[in-house]
């Protein structure tokens, strides 16, 4: 931090000791050397999703196999650092959104943060919250992202200051962006080292794949030499496993930049198979770590969450001749994570990625005018629905069909076993149904 954000942050102090105490609960008014210290933070959220490393699965129940970790969201201060905040997802909070809250100095950091802030803080912490932006608020983050530790939010404190913003769309072709490689070495172990060939190959291909899904909208390239060193952290703390590459690699981050880091002998580190902050959209940029760099359907689905995209998930009804499903599923349906089978952003299943789904092209702006069609008509309307892997401008791929009693809206896509769908429709998973 430079003194020139250090001076911003202070000149801010006061005001912001004031709107804590008009936004947030406080501790008691006599505390003792029991009761946490707590700080006031603010910033942006960064939501983060950990894959498990694939397994064998019946076809069709692939999604029953993986789990989604309930890792901790980041948050993203002023600076750019970005510190894992335990209950922050709880509160509902998304990517995109700014909020203010309480944090716990948790006991582990007490000395360092008491060092670098003064130990009258530390105690006078422990009556009133830190300010944001206060010596304090500062000492605390900085011993969360270089020691390791998850920070906590204190009951009830998580407050919206601004919305997320709308999701951004790639209107058009935009120059190539840059992907900074880290190698992090978490042990001594057999496992082969990546070449600087192997990790160029890996953002090349994952480029092509974006490239195709995005009509070229979406392209990426190796930003200089991939950086290497060994680390002593684990993936306990995945937030601090990425501010600690930030800095062996000099990544500033910001828009449309992302950092993947590639781990090295990680078992037994509470490693997942790859884990990826969720863009607010598909200019945010974004954070990665994966366990294998050779898996192309790892790699692009993991920039996918960076774009912005969630779990191609699967919604299964068995009880139930019909039911429209808005907002909230409830019995006699469920939803199956990873459950597409064929998406992208489904499963890594030892196959190559499948398309990227019609809906989720819409909504990043990937498809052009005349692969999109809507269908609101009451009686019998005829589309023609193009495969979805196929050439661009080989006609509809998206097609809303809305349904005039209940105004619910259906989206159709045809997947066939063809270009980007061909593996995964007859690979590993076994065969697949083709069709709309």
């Amino acid at each position: 931090m430079d003194r020139s954000t250090a001076t911003t942050r202070a000149a801010r102090a006061g005001a912001c000791a004031l709107l804590a105490g008009a936004l947030l609960p406080l501790p008691t008014a006599h505390a003792s050397t029991d009761d946490p210290a707590q700080a006031v933070l603010a910033g942006r959220v960064v939501e983060v999703v950990v894959e498990h490393e694939p397994s064998p699965a019946e076809p069709g129940h692939a999604s029953d196999e993986h789990h989604h970790d309930d890792a901790p969201a980041g948050l993203q201060l002023d600076d750019g650092t970005t510190v894992g905040v335990e209950g922050l997802a709880a509160s509902g909070a998304v990517s995109g959104e700014e909020v203010r809250l309480v944090v716990d100095v948790p006991a582990a950091l007490e000395d360092a943060v008491a060092e670098a802030a003064g130990e009258r803080r530390l105690d006078a912490a422990r009556e009133r919250p830190a300010a944001e932006g206060s010596a304090l608020a500062e000492a605390v983050v900085t011993a969360a992202a270089g020691e390791g530790v998850t920070l906590a939010a204190a009951d009830g404190t998580v407050r919206t200051t601004a919305e997320a913003p709308p999701p951004a769309t790639a209107a058009a072709v935009g120059p190539a962006r840059p992907v900074t490689v880290v190698v992090a070495d978490m042990g001594e172990g057999t496992e082969r080292v990546p070449t600087d060939a192997d990790l160029a190959s890996m953002v090349q291909r994952a480029s092509d794949y974006w490239s195709d899904q995005s009509t070229g909208r979406v392209t990426f390239a190796l930003a200089g030499t991939p950086t290497r060193y060994s680390t002593s952290l684990t993936c306990t703390d995945v937030w601090a496993l990425w501010e600690e590459a930030k800095q062996q690699a000099g990544f500033a981050g910001g828009r449309r930049a992302h950092l993947v880091v590639v781990l090295l002998d990680e078992g037994g580190k509470g490693c997942g198979y790859g884990v990826g902050s969720v863009g607010s959209g598909v200019d945010a940029g974004g954070v990665s770590a994966l366990d294998n760099a050779a898996d192309l359907s790892l790699v692009a689905h993991e920039l996918g969450h960076n774009l912005s995209f969630a779990h191609a998930n699967s919604l299964e009804c068995v009880t139930a001749p019909r039911q429209d499903v808005e907002g909230t599923v409830a019995d006699p349906c469920r939803v199956h994570e990873y459950g597409d089978l064929v998406d992208v952003m489904a499963a890594s299943t030892g196959t190559l990625p499948g398309a990227l789904s019609a809906t989720a092209r819409a909504r990043g702006g990937f498809l052009e005018a005349g692969e999109r069609a809507t269908v609101t008509a009451v009686g019998t309307t005829s589309v023609e629905l193009a495969p979805l892997a196929g050439a661009p401008g080989s006609g509809a791929k998206d097609v809303s069909v809305t349904d005039p009693r209940t105004g619910a809206v259906y989206r159709l896509e045809n997947r066939q076993a063809a270009d980007r769908d061909a593996d995964r429709l007859m690979g590993a998973t076994g065969p697949v149904p083709q069709g709309a």
